[in-house]
């Protein structure tokens, strides 16, 4: 069965705050995410909840996505993560459908083919933004809930995977830095 992400999920903007030196909220930005979407540890609170911001405070398995530039990716919020907003950089996806988890919904659109999809209906010369009527539109096939249990299970498996391999090439680097160091030290004190 396919219907449209409009049809599964309401879909709003983040907001625009000025941070300060600390808060009680987080506020998420693009820059707080990796490659591989997976979320930048040492954030700290830095804008205070008010009437204006209470109604953009995220809630569990809210998904935001990056609509501006071209780094635009999807990520499942979850409330360990502490209290947060996100700026206006992101739409914020509520998925308000029971037959639809929304880690599927965004493990598919985080697909490079639905991205490159949904960024051939971008706008603009400088930044490219990609609309809120372009996500809404979006075509979602909902498989059975154990398929999409185990479409997230992999996804997940395969985010760890990744995340593993670049600790791997980082240590790698390390140690072969050091082996060329120890090399010098022998040359230059002839030991």
């Amino acid at each position: 069965m396919n219907k449209t992400l409009g049809d599964i999920a309401s879909i709003m903007s983040g907001c625009f705050l000025s941070e300060g030196a600390d808060g009680n909220l987080l506020y998420l930005k693009v820059r707080d995410f990796t490659g591989n979407y997976i979320h930048q540890g040492d954030l700290r609170p830095s804008v205070f909840s008010s009437e204006k911001t209470e109604r953009f405070v995220l809630k569990d398995e809210d998904l935001l996505f990056a609509a501006k530039g071209n780094a635009n990716f999807c990520y499942c919020y979850k409330e360990s993560l502490g209290r947060a907003v996100a700026s206006n950089a992101f739409f914020v996806i509520r998925v308000q459908d029971r037959m639809v988890l929304p880690e599927y919904v965004c493990c598919y659109i985080n697909q490079p083919s639905i991205l490159n999809k949904v960024r051939m209906q971008a706008r603009g010369t400088g930044i490219q933004l990609i609309g809120k009527d372009a996500l809404a539109s979006l075509p979602i096939p909902i498989p059975p809930m154990e398929v999409q249990q185990r479409i997230c299970e992999y996804d997940r498996l395969c985010r760890k995977e990744t995340e593993l391999l670049e600790q791997i090439v980082r240590r790698r680097k390390d140690i072969s830095g050091l082996q060329l160091v120890n090399m010098i030290n022998l040359y230059k004190y002839g030991k």
